[in-house]
């Protein structure tokens, strides 16, 4: 043992694994153990097997069958699997909503509606029932089902708009578009259901490309291209974008600006409110090196124009609207 330690100059110098693995692999091919030169491949029969001993080992030959894959059709019915006696759509509705659960929700609604009278009273509000809570219900879970521009769209006869399961009997004398606005004021929040939450998609759909650049892009209208800059009809002037009441024709007036404009926007009540509230919001804008004031809807922060400290009496207003941001509905259709 103490003669191989000695030996050094037997001993081969370490130059480290990482030097003695880049020196394995320069090892060229006549100096490595094997050659592949040195093996024969013209005669392979040895491994090859026949055909008695592939039926025996179970080894599929190889197919030259290029003819493509048989699939067998599928013909098993898709969707949901339900156990619903009926499977009606009231079916459904039962399972997600239970009875008792009617009459408290309208004896609640009622309540709340009592306390917002107290503050400020609503001709239009007669208490509900469970019966008209049952169908107001149904009523909104059909608006997120097919979802329409205007509520007053639900109950069209046309087609293409109108809903059936709406128009039924049994539903419209239960929840009409004017007696659902008014369970949407009661039931807690204030507001009528808002359209803030859309998006530019949707929008792009629902509104011409004017419209859409004018209303959700806040931009501007040539002067004198509108359709109602010397309009004289007789009626209101609401919102392209959700169909919210703006401004009524008797404000409407004569700027010169080439734009509409009015001196007025219209009061919007609700039953929740100590005072009425304007149809449209004010903020400041400071783009394009000025600073003015816009007008928004209040529902749908729709952008409407501008409104300047130069109008006529009684407000000296200047409501400056763009007409692609307005529609009008002329006054024997008001009601």
């Amino acid at each position: 043992m103490a003669a191989v330690v000695q030996s050094d100059s037997e001993e081969e110098e370490f130059l480290g694994f990482g030097q003695q693995l880049e020196s394995s692999r320069n090892v060229s091919d006549s100096e490595s153990d094997i050659s592949v030169s040195s093996v024969n491949t013209e005669d392979l029969s040895d491994f090859e097997l026949t055909d008695s001993e592939t039926e025996e080992d179970g080894v599929v030959p190889w197919n030259t069958n290029r003819d493509p894959v048989e699939v067998n059709p599928f013909v098993q019915n898709t969707g949901p699997v339900t156990n619903v006696t009926g499977t009606s759509t009231l079916d459904f509705f039962k399972l997600m909503f239970k009875e008792e659960n009617f009459d408290r929700i309208a004896e609640e609604t009622n309540r709340y509606a009592r306390q917002a009278m107290a503050i400020k009273a609503d001709p239009e509000w007669r208490e509900t029932n469970a019966v008209e809570i049952r169908a107001f219900f149904a009523v909104n879970i059909m608006f997120g089902i097919k979802q329409l521009p205007e509520i007053h769209s639900y109950w069209s006869k046309n087609p293409l708009l109108g809903v059936p399961e709406i128009q039924k009997e049994g539903v419209s004398q239960h929840v009409a578009p004017l007696g659902w606005k008014g369970l949407m004021k009661c039931k807690g929040t204030g507001e009528i259901v808002s359209m803030r939450k859309m998006h530019d998609t949707d929008w792009k759909v629902k509104l011409t490309p004017e419209q859409f650049v004018v209303c959700r892009q806040k931009g501007t209208e040539p002067p004198w291209s509108g359709q109602f800059v010397d309009f004289k009809g007789k009626g209101i002037y609401k919102c392209v974008c959700c169909g919210s009441d703006l401004f009524s024709s008797s404000t409407k007036f004569d700027s010169g600006t080439g734009w509409p404009s009015f001196h007025s926007a219209m009061e919007v009540n609700s039953c929740v409110a100590a005072a009425p509230q304007l149809s449209v919001v004010e903020k400041h804008d400071y783009s394009h090196g000025m600073v003015r004031v816009e007008v928004l809807c209040r529902e749908c922060d729709s952008h409407l124009g501008h409104v300047f400290p130069d109008g006529p009496p009684p407000t000296g207003l200047r409501y400056c609207i763009n007409s692609v941001s307005l529609q009008f509905q002329p006054r024997d259709k008001e009601k």
